[in-house]
């Protein structure tokens, strides 16, 4: 086989393999658009709790800041793949962890305590405040903007680049 066939073949396989990833990608974001679409945007949400190690939370201390509240379950194995990025982006931006039917306080203080979570979690045993933000699914990461309203929602693993990139945009 010469060079030149090697060559073609190559090129028909990388153009095969962009429709592929284009497909989904534009697949991913279809289907987020789905999980959010009952979200409603324009709500200032009001959140005063306590976190599971003591500490009161309130949303309207926040403001000026963008923030991430970010729904998971002790349960969730794709919450997992989150965590390391959590703990890196709460070294910059508040981050609110809220943990969805993942058992009484002491369960989740011992879970967090396990996987060295750092940011703040609060305890939804059930799921009182998810219904509040119409969680669908677990991951889902809100990112808030600085007048405290929602900006971006992501239903589904997103990477820390990615949230990252929310949080910057919203604290704009």
């Amino acid at each position: 086989m010469d060079s030149k066939s090697i060559l073609e073949k190559l090129a028909v396989y990388l153009k095969d393999a962009m429709v592929v990833a284009v497909f989904f990608v534009v697949a991913a974001v279809l289907v987020n658009v789905y999980k959010t679409s009952s979200i409603d945007f324009d709500k200032n949400h009001q959140l005063n709790v306590t976190t599971i190690t003591g500490k009161n939370i309130n949303l309207r201390d926040y403001r000026g800041r963008a923030v991430l509240i970010q729904f998971w379950a002790s349960w969730c194995p794709v919450c997992s793949l989150e965590y390391d990025s959590l703990n890196n982006i709460a070294e910059d931006y508040p981050v609110i962890g809220i943990a969805l039917n993942s058992g009484p306080l002491d369960e989740v203080a011992a879970f967090a305590e396990e996987r060295k979570l750092l940011f703040d979690i609060v305890n939804d045993p059930d799921a009182i405040i998810g219904s509040q933000f119409q969680v669908s699914g677990v991951p889902a990461s809100f990112v808030l903007d600085r007048s405290g309203k929602i900006r971006f929602v992501e239903v589904g693993y997103t990477s820390e680049i990615g949230l990252r990139a929310r949080l910057w945009w919203a604290g704009l």
